[in-house]
């Protein structure tokens, strides 16, 4: 052990003074001519956000498969999610959705997020999921090589390099895209390993992948701040048989279904009619459109489509335009 790690340190030292460069694992003594471009390479200024822009890009479109709905399994729906690292957005965002929010060792305020830092976090925007990662050396230093590395050859290679310059540019290139591949691999062991969070609580994960590991949280989140969820206590199996059949049978066919209906979901049949009568009192249009995205698809309700329609034909509460 003190063998290995007098020879770390003299590595370390060799790279600082770029004798030699490192891949990985691995190092190569530099020729003089490679030790100027690697030099350069260190220099290259990094703006703020590109870290966490890259970081995000790594962790929800690479290791996440790009993953932005999550489906709950009981009832079939489908929950779009809000995605940041280090607070910064990866991708569009959109109302109302679900927030997953990942802390990484590359962020300001990284040792600020202990415990109590991170549920209190999880218990904001209604409730999310929080992920923070380890703080794992590597993460900071190849992300930091990737994209200086990244913006050098671009900025350089346009055509008017010596034959000898393009081919350390293309070799260093190579070795880029290898230490990307190891970004994503170490992104995909640190993620099932790193402290979970969602609404307000702490997690004990049993999942040993990133995507089952986000799954299983989603599912927690859903399952705590959709409190009126579990109105629907009946679903429908072939809902748009169901509806219509409903709109097709006859008034006596109509009472029945009605009280079929009632007895499954009475809660849910109440909560709507409460709803209509709110609406009618304060002399409001109801329109189903905005039953469906703008109520029942939210918290704390999360009731498929399908089921909020056939809720609306069976109940008829009211005249709803489309």
């Amino acid at each position: 052990m003190a063998l290995r790690r007098k020879i770390e340190e003299s590595l370390a030292r060799l790279e600082k003074e770029t004798l030699v460069s490192r891949n990985g694992d691995v190092y190569f003594f530099l020729t003089n001519e490679e030790r100027e471009i690697n030099r350069e390479i260190k220099t290259v200024d990094l703006s703020g956000g590109e870290e966490a822009k890259l970081l995000g890009e790594l962790i929800f479109s690479d290791v996440l498969r790009d993953q932005r709905k999550y489906r709950y399994s009981v009832n079939k729906m489908d929950f779009t999610f809000n995605r940041f690292c280090d607070l910064h957005p990866v991708g569009n965002k959109t109302d109302g959705a679900l927030f997953v929010s990942v802390v990484t060792p590359i962020d300001d305020d990284y040792e600020l997020y202990d415990n109590a830092k991170c549920i209190l976090e999880s218990s904001t925007e209604g409730g999310q999921v929080l992920v923070r990662l380890g703080n794992d050396e590597r993460l900071g230093r190849e992300l930091r090589a990737y994209i200086q590395t990244e913006k050098y050859v671009r900025q350089k290679n346009d055509g008017t390099l010596a034959e000898s310059s393009k081919r350390i540019l293309r070799d260093i290139s190579n070795d880029n895209q290898e230490r990307r591949s190891r970004l994503e691999r170490l992104l995909s062991e640190m993620l099932p390993e790193a402290d979970w969070y969602a609404a307000g609580n702490g997690l004990k994960l049993k999942a040993s992948t990133p995507i089952a590991a986000l799954d299983e949280a989603l599912s927690y989140l859903v399952q705590n701040t959709f409190t009126k969820m579990s109105y629907l206590k009946h679903l429908c199996q072939e809902p748009s048989k169901e509806i219509q059949a409903v709109l097709r049978s006859n008034d006596i066919g109509q009472q029945t279904l009605a009280l079929t209906t009632e007895e499954g979901n009475k809660q849910a049949i109440d909560d709507m009619r409460n709803y209509v009568a709110l609406m009618s009192t304060a002399n409001r249009q109801i329109v189903l459109h905005d039953m469906l995205e703008k109520r029942y698809s939210l918290r704390p309700y999360g009731w498929p489509d399908d089921e909020v329609l056939i809720l609306v034909a069976q109940g008829r509460p009211a005249r709803c335009r489309g």
